[in-house]
């Protein structure tokens, strides 16, 4: 923008980073309250954005977590799973709620 304040492209996406950025402050005070339905919400509209935010969604997993919603916690694992080359934490996590799931024939795969 500096070099071209003509740019719209350039100013949209700046724009939406901005408000990123505001919304992620936003997540972090919800998840602090524990608020975590609001975090939820907050760090869902993020993601749509950034899917590849792995610290993100491993908030809104633990925020799944705290709200009795395993299943969604353990759909956000598997994509840091696979976003992290050799993840063991999340792989440990996964099967750990699987289990706790009643689902031991999947915890252990």
């Amino acid at each position: 923008l500096t070099s071209d304040a003509s740019n719209s492209e350039a100013r949209s996406q700046f724009e939406i980073t901005t408000k990123l950025i505001e919304t992620v402050k936003e997540a972090k005070n919800a998840y602090a309250k524990q608020d975590y339905t609001k975090n939820i919400e907050l760090l869902s509209a993020i993601i749509e954005h950034c899917p590849w935010a792995i610290t993100l969604r491993e908030q809104r997993a633990d925020s799944y977590l705290k709200s009795g919603d395993y299943a969604k916690a353990v759909s956000d694992l598997k994509a840091t799973a696979k976003l992290i080359p050799d993840n063991t934490q999340a792989f440990l996590k996964i099967s750990q709620l699987l289990y706790t799931m009643g689902d031991a024939d999947d915890s252990l795969t």
